[in-house]
């Protein structure tokens, strides 16, 4: 669109995206609005002589067309509210951003997305949760969406990635910014091959009062949310008020009653808020989309069965994925006296089985099934 510069202007102006927005609905495109003197842009809203004194401030500091180009020199896709390129999804929730920036892959915005988030100090078993959901996701065909935070987020992050699967990530800093610092391969490797998002400006830094905020478009572009281990003051459910806002679906996975990690996301499912999300194929089938089924869960099954034909592997196997259900961690003394094939026959299969990457090795000598494994990545 050839207002997009002045667009990009306005969303400089230090005013609320809602203002913005009835400023720009009162004149024909956003570069009349720009060069509009005064008196015009004054009679345009409810707090006119304000915004009035504020466009003119910016005005006289900002040349939208050069503003325009710094941007794309900076590698950044720019995607102005009205514009083909903008997220319909985003289109008609409450404040929409004026602007959007963006690193990466834009299909991935007109793909069904599903967002996954959760606590920034995942323990174990939120760490599986959010790579088995997001390792399902991907494979089914959605999008996964979070906000590359520690923890839940990085973990839904990596598996879609991982199963070859779109994700997006939603900042709240710049696009050219990397928050937190450790993360510096994982945003390059979305900007590769998915898609990070910000509605602030390169260069922004990562302030506390930003990541409510971007949290509107996490749950804005996805059909649902699904909340993984999020105590009660968790960032999470503040995604989860956005969503219901925006009448996005909502689930939780349920957590343990002892862990503070969970209070939350036990609390929306108690008070009738979120769906249980029991499984990948219990949200996919909420959500209208073909789920994985039995077929892809027999084909874990397969894969072992071709790639080890040895009886005794097959029978640990068979243990592990029982172990599984009960999402256990098995002591190898445990799986010899269970499989009754003797010590060797067992260390033998355990062997095999991580060697494939159907097994993971935990501390104290422990075994459970690998992540991978249950998404088929």
């Amino acid at each position: 669109m050839f207002d997009t510069p002045y667009r990009l202007a306005f969303a400089q102006v230090p005013v609320s995206a809602n203002l913005l927005q009835q400023l720009l609905r009162a004149f024909s495109d956003a570069r009349a609005a720009w060069h509009a003197d005064r008196a015009d842009l004054a009679a345009a809203t409810e707090r006119g002589n304000a915004l009035a004194d504020a466009v003119l401030r910016a005005r006289a500091r900002i040349i939208p067309e050069r503003l325009y180009e710094d941007v794309q020199r900076a590698g950044c896709h720019v995607l102005a509210h009205g514009d083909e390129t903008y997220p319909k999804s985003l289109v008609n929730i409450s404040s929409p951003p004026l602007i959007l920036y963006g690193r990466g892959d834009l299909s991935l915005l007109e793909r069904p997305c599903v967002a996954v988030v959760g606590t920034r100090r995942a323990s174990t078993y939120g760490q599986r949760c959010a790579d088995h959901f997001g390792a399902a996701f991907a494979r089914a065909g959605m999008v996964v969406v979070s906000g590359m935070a520690r923890g839940v987020d990085a973990a839904a992050h990596d598996a879609a990635l991982r199963c070859g699967g779109g994700t997006v990530a939603v900042l709240g800093c710049g696009v050219d910014v990397c928050y937190p610092p450790e993360a510096r391969r994982r945003k390059a490797e979305i900007e590769a091959r998915g898609l990070v998002l910000s509605q602030f400006a390169p260069g922004t830094p990562p302030l506390p009062n930003h990541f409510p905020s971007r949290n509107r478009i996490v749950s804005g572009l996805s059909r649902g949310v699904v909340v993984i281990e999020a105590g009660m003051r968790s960032g999470a459910l503040i995604t989860v008020d956005h969503a219901i806002e925006q009448t996005r679906d909502v689930f939780a996975v349920p957590g343990s009653i002892f862990g503070p990690n969970s209070e939350g996301s036990n609390r929306i499912i108690a008070e009738g808020i979120a769906t249980p999300a029991t499984s990948p194929d219990a949200v996919l089938e909420a959500l209208g989309m073909k789920t994985l089924g039995a077929p892809l869960r027999g084909m874990i099954d397969a894969t072992a069965s071709r790639a080890l034909r040895d009886d005794g592997v097959k029978a640990v196997w068979r243990i592990m994925r029982e172990a599984e259900a009960g999402d256990e961690a098995l002591e190898v003394e445990e799986i010899i006296r269970t499989s009754g094939i003797g010590s060797s026959a067992v260390i033998r299969a355990l062997t095999a089985l991580e060697l494939e990457g159907l097994l993971q090795r935990a501390p104290g000598n422990l075994y459970r099934v690998h992540p991978q494994a249950l998404g088929l990545c």
